[in-house]
């Protein structure tokens, strides 16, 4: 592939558009996911050209809970637990998770996902569309069934969307006439709330 994308334009911190949406499936998915850097450079870690999105603090019932990932697969963006859907990774940390997707040979997501149970909808891999927005930000999920990519079979949509929890003036501007800081966070005003005061009071109060 070639690399069409800024991945400095790369949003730093996902998060959910409303604070009940949440992924649901064999546990309980993180509702919020950080950019996967490395320790060490700090380059964006990718997939497919696309960056891998990460939370540690996931809840499996017992031993060790892994990590919540969320990555592009050459279609589809794809949300996986690093232990019910990726193989040969123990002990999840930053540094582990750096080292399993930059291994050699290239990850390839139809060999090494397990079980999937959430993918997005069909993103075209060099759109204008995805080249502008290579994130899984705004883009419908489906709840799946299936051990591996091979065998997925898509069920139904989900009510989950995401959004950047980042605010940039420019690119990603605070809902409901609110000012982002210098530091990328909403000082959200008049009853409105969400990381990007998107979520507005049930009674009017602008």
């Amino acid at each position: 592939y070639q690399c069409f994308y800024d991945l400095s334009l790369n949003c730093e911190q996902l998060g959910m558009a409303s604070s009940d949406m949440k992924f649901q499936g064999a546990h309980a998915y993180s509702t919020q996911y950080s950019l996967l850097r490395s320790p060490h450079t700090n380059e964006v870690v990718t997939t497919y050209d696309h960056p891998v999105y990460y939370n540690l603090s996931s809840s499996l019932e017992g031993g060790d809970n892994g990590a919540d990932i969320i990555l592009y697969n050459g279609l589809r963006w794809v949300l996986v637990n690093s232990i019910l859907g990726l193989r040969n990774l123990e002990n999840a940390t930053v540094t582990s998770l750096c080292a399993y997707f930059q291994a050699s040979p290239k990850f390839d997501a139809s060999k090494l996902l397990g079980k999937i149970e959430f993918i997005s909808e069909p993103i075209q891999y060099d759109s204008s569309e995805n080249i502008r927005n290579p994130s899984p930000v705004d883009v419908e999920w489906f709840e799946t069934t299936g051990d591996n990519m091979t065998e997925i079979e898509i069920m139904t949509r989900s009510s989950v969307t995401m959004i950047c929890d980042i605010c940039n003036n420019q690119t990603n501007p605070c809902s409901n006439d609110n000012l982002c800081s210098p530091e990328g966070h909403c000082e959200c005003r008049n009853g409105a709330e969400g990381s990007l005061c998107q979520i507005t009071p049930l009674s009017n109060g602008f």
